[in-house]
């Protein structure tokens, strides 16, 4: 007979298990556009536009929200929320979340004075020349701006190291976890449609001052489930088949009204984005069972080095890609980009082995363990 503690580590593990597998969905968001290609338009290269939107309609914005959710019910799991277990938490996210945060912004700050400093400036694009000073600096570990390469990018919301938003806002959000545990607790779903409303909002109107109103809606649905002790599988995990039939659906629509730019279609994305956290939610909990999950656990370390450090080389392999095979045609242009996703995969899991074999302990601090 399975026991609750039984039963509640398999769950966590089909947690770990999606929130590993998501991680090459972040990497298909990342690797998988048109904006890397010069003079590229959907009358001459239609299956490229085609790729594209199908890959925004599935997986874009998909992926982060899905972590959010998951992280807020496994930060109040359990249930006994005090101010002890609140600091123990923070310090443990220290290490896990804030050390490796500042770790890989700073090996991108490196890695950017070293390109303003090569002839490989002009080609890569990434800024002029070195405009050093603190206030540049400090923006690469908040919201870079892009003064520190001489340039100007004013709608950024994200560090020197893009894809590490996720982490600053979910650090963001932790601190203030006692704040949200009290309004859940208070006004329970009424906090939850006032985050669902500004996410929204803010999602279609630029705020003057950034905060990561996503991460608040999705990390405050999280932790909604484990304050009120209910089990995410016993409310999301039972009805797979028509989450994956709305979730498709959605999708198709999106795919369609990007490509032939539909007035108003990213409305759908809404919606979508709800749809496919219940459709991934409970297709992990469906097939995280046995030995399937058992081989996939020796990867769950992986996925985070791999998320943590790819954007230092994707939009820079991709670019030489594209110098080195100057692609004209759809065949070639996805060729470039499945061959630059996969390839960058393998060497960022190469480099990882190296680092689980000969400097184990720089590997522990690199990825928070």
């Amino acid at each position: 007979m399975k026991t609750y503690s039984t039963y509640t580590g398999r769950h966590i593990e089909s947690l770990d298990f999606l929130k590993a597998f998501l991680i090459f969905t972040v990497l298909a968001e990342h690797y998988f556009g048109t904006v890397c290609f010069d003079n590229v338009n959907k009358e001459s290269f239609p299956l490229l536009f085609w790729f594209s939107e199908i890959i925004n309609a599935f997986f874009r914005g998909q992926s982060v929200p899905v972590y959010f959710f998951i992280s807020g019910y496994l930060f109040f799991l359990g249930g006994n929320f005090s101010l002890g277990k609140y600091f123990n938490k923070v310090r443990n996210r220290i290490k896990s979340l804030l050390i490796p945060y500042v770790i890989w912004n700073s090996i991108a700050i490196i890695m950017l004075l070293i390109l303003l400093s090569s002839s490989f400036t002009s080609m890569m694009r990434y800024g002029d020349y070195i405009d050093f000073s603190v206030s540049n600096l400090l923006s690469c570990y908040w919201i870079y701006d892009g003064n520190l390469a001489g340039m100007n990018i004013p709608s950024s919301t994200a560090p020197l190291n893009m894809p590490l938003w996720y982490v600053r806002d979910l650090m963001l959000l932790i601190v203030i976890s006692p704040a949200i545990r009290w309004f859940l607790k208070n006004t329970g779903v009424v906090f939850l449609m006032i985050a669902c409303g500004l996410w929204i909002y803010t999602s279609v109107e630029t705020p003057q001052i950034y905060y990561p109103w996503e991460g608040m809606f999705f990390f405050s649905s999280g932790a909604y489930f484990s304050i009120n002790g209910r089990e995410i599988s016993t409310v999301v995990g039972r009805n797979l088949i028509p989450y994956s039939l709305f979730y498709f659906v959605f999708s198709i629509a999106l795919t369609i009204g990007g490509y032939y730019d539909v007035d108003n279609i990213f409305y759908i994305k809404f919606p979508n984005i709800i749809l496919g956290l219940l459709f991934f939610v409970s297709f992990f909990e469906r097939i995280s069972h046995g030995n399937l999950i058992n081989r996939m656990r020796k990867y769950f370390g992986c996925a985070f080095f791999i998320y943590l450090s790819h954007g230092l080389i994707n939009s820079k392999f991709i670019k030489m890609m594209i110098f080195a095979v100057k692609p004209d045609n759809d065949t070639e242009c996805i060729f470039v980009l499945l061959f630059s996703y996969f390839s960058n995969i393998l060497l960022l899991y190469a480099i990882y082995k190296l680092l689980e074999r000969f400097y184990p302990r720089v590997l522990n601090l690199i990825t928070g363990r």
